[in-house]
């Protein structure tokens, strides 16, 4: 139990928490006063990617069958990372 709860329900809950994390993160950038608060919001977009793609793959390593709610997760994640690139780069620059 403890290696499901730490192979598969841990990052799956960060995924989870970086994909809301991602979508404040669009907020900010729109309420960035200036480019170098746009960079900042910018870097970490970066940052929470990477968790969130490590989180992906820590629980895809250790599903043995398909779940359909992650796999709802992965669809909804893959969807919204273009949309938030385009909206991030059509941002006002300040």
């Amino acid at each position: 139990a403890a290696a499901v709860s730490n192979g598969v329900l841990t990052p799956m809950e960060d995924a989870r928490v970086g994909q809301l994390f991602s979508q404040l993160l669009v907020r900010r950038l729109a309420m960035a006063p200036n480019n170098a608060a746009r960079d900042v919001v910018l870097q970490a977009n970066v940052n929470n990617d990477a968790t969130v793609k490590e989180a992906i793959a820590q629980v895809d390593a250790h599903l043995t069958v398909p779940v359909a709610a992650w796999n709802g997760f992965n669809a909804a994640w893959d969807q919204f990372l273009p949309w938030r690139d385009a909206t991030d780069a059509a941002g006002p620059q300040r």
